[in-house]
C-alpha cells in the first residue's frame, strides 16, 4: 500500500470511529426513562423511597363536640312491669331510689392525609403552566405593539394620501382659487 492509500484508510477508519462514537453517545442513557422504568418493574422496591422524599402528611380538622345529657327522674316512685311467661302473667315492682345521670360527650374530628407527592406533582405542573403563560402573555402583549404600530403607520399613510389628493385639487382649481381670493381680499394681487 502507498501512503496515500494508507493515510486515507486511517483517515476514514477515524471517522467512521468519530461517528460509531456521537451516535452511541446520542442514543445513549435517559436517567429519567431508566428510573420510571426500573420503577414500573419493582414498585415495592421504590415504595419506601417514594414515602423518604414525599412522606404522607396528617392534619387533624376539630369538629363540632356534642353534649348529651339524659337524666332519669322518679326517686320515691314506683314502677310496675309486666311480663307475660307461659299463660302466666308476671308483674314486677321496681322502686327508684335516686335519680340517674347519664351524661355522653361525642367529639367528632376529621384526619385528612395529604399525599405529598401528589401536591409536589401538581404544584409543578402549576409553575408550569404560570410559566407558559406569562410567556404568551409577553407574545401576545409583543403583537399588539406590532398591530398598534402599523395601525399607526396605515393612518399616517392615509393623512399623507389625502394631503396629495388635496393639494393636487388646489393645483388642478388654482385659477378659480386665485380669482375668489381677489375677490375676498381688499389687497389686490
Amino acid at each position: 500500500m502507498t501512503d496515500s492509500k494508507w493515510e486515507n484508510v486511517v483517515k476514514y477508519t477515524i471517522w467512521g470511529l468519530i461517528v460509531l462514537l456521537t451516535i452511541i453517545l446520542l442514543s445513549g442513557c435517559n436517567p429519567v426513562k431508566q428510573a420510571q422504568k426500573q420503577f414500573r418493574l419493582n414498585p415495592d422496591k421504590f415504595a419506601g423511597l417514594c414515602g423518604d422524599y414525599f412522606p404522607p402528611k396528617d392534619s387533624l380538622i376539630k369538629g363540632d363536640t356534642v353534649t348529651l345529657t339524659d337524666t332519669l327522674w322518679g326517686a320515691g316512685e314506683t314502677i310496675i312491669e309486666t311480663k307475660v311467661v307461659n299463660d302466666t302473667i308476671v308483674k314486677t315492682k321496681i322502686e327508684v331510689r335516686e335519680k340517674v345521670i347519664t351524661k355522653t360527650v361525642k367529639v367528632t374530628d376529621t384526619v385528612v392525609r395529604v399525599n405529598q407527592a401528589k401536591v409536589r406533582e401538581l404544584t409543578d405542573m402549576i409553575n408550569k403552566c404560570n410559566a407558559t403563560t406569562t410567556a404568551q402573555y409577553a407574545q401576545i402583549s409583543a403583537q399588539n405593539k406590532t398591530i398598534s404600530d402599523y395601525q399607526k403607520k396605515i393612518w399616517r399613510q392615509r393623512i399623507a394620501i389625502w394631503l396629495i389628493v388635496a393639494a393636487f385639487l388646489v393645483y388642478l382649481n388654482r385659477k378659480r382659487l386665485f380669482q375668489i381670493l381677489k375677490n375676498l381680499s381688499p389687497v389686490k394681487f
